[in-house]
């Protein structure tokens, strides 16, 4: 299993090397992979190149905010939908590596939510959008947290990433891969603000939002993946 997944890492090198991937996050792991294929975790480099993917929707500047970004509006629910052919390998690549991989997303509100017996569903439920379905196995439901079984992680994660870059974790039978979402351009900071909320009149702020800078945490992304054939 390990081999066969290396081989689908090699490929999807070449591949990116041909989309000209060559300067992105996820195509330096896949070099250092190849370089050396020894102590690397071929599964999270795959999640990695997801998350190229992904972050790339969230540089677009454009009227969609948080969970737009992910799910389309008037796309299935839940239902990832790839949109250009670097996205389509890369699902491809998923598949067959026998992945079952679902996609979390969070806000910068998540780190001051307060919740009681009354509330906490439908808080968490506001708070973390998903699980959207990247893959298509016929078990991907199988011991699958909820929102908000994935609170306490998302808020520590969201600590971490004022100074680092990753946090990973398991629940039950299944892996988790947090990566941030940042503010990449005045653009950014100029709708989003640090408690969490977006300004919908483009081009206006307030000083909650100068308070951010240029490659502060907006929100982040869970990757959550287990084999299959478990």
């Amino acid at each position: 299993m390990k081999r066969y997944i290396c081989l689908i890492i090699l490929s999807l090198f070449s591949l990116l090397i041909a989309f000209g991937f060559s300067s992105s996050p996820s195509a330096s792991t896949l070099i250092s992979f190849v370089r050396s294929q020894e102590h690397s975790d071929s599964e999270a480099d795959l999640i990695a190149a997801l998350d190229d993917c992904i972050q790339k929707r969230f540089l677009d500047v454009d009227k969609g905010f948080g969970f737009s970004r992910v799910i389309r509006p008037g796309t299935t629910p839940h239902r990832y939908e790839a949109e250009n052919a670097k996205e389509l390998s890369v699902v491809e690549y998923l598949t067959r590596a026998r992945l079952d991989v679902v996609l979390y997303l969070a806000g910068r509100r998540v780190v001051e939510a307060k919740l009681t017996s009354e509330n906490a569903d439908s808080v968490v439920n506001g708070l973390i959008k998903g699980p959207v379905f990247i893959t298509a196995g016929n078990k991907q439901n199988t011991g699958l947290p909820g929102p908000a079984q994935l609170l306490s992680r998302c808020q520590e994660a969201m600590h971490v990433f004022q100074g680092s870059g990753k946090y990973d974790f398991s629940l039950g039978e299944w892996n988790f891969i947090a990566r941030p979402v940042r503010a990449s351009d005045t653009t950014c900071l100029n709708c989003h603000q640090r408690n969490g909320t977006s300004l919908l009149s483009w081009g206006k702020s307030d000083q909650d939002s100068k308070s951010l800078h240029i490659g502060d945490p907006l929100g982040l992304l869970v990757y959550g993946y287990k084999n299959s054939r478990q």
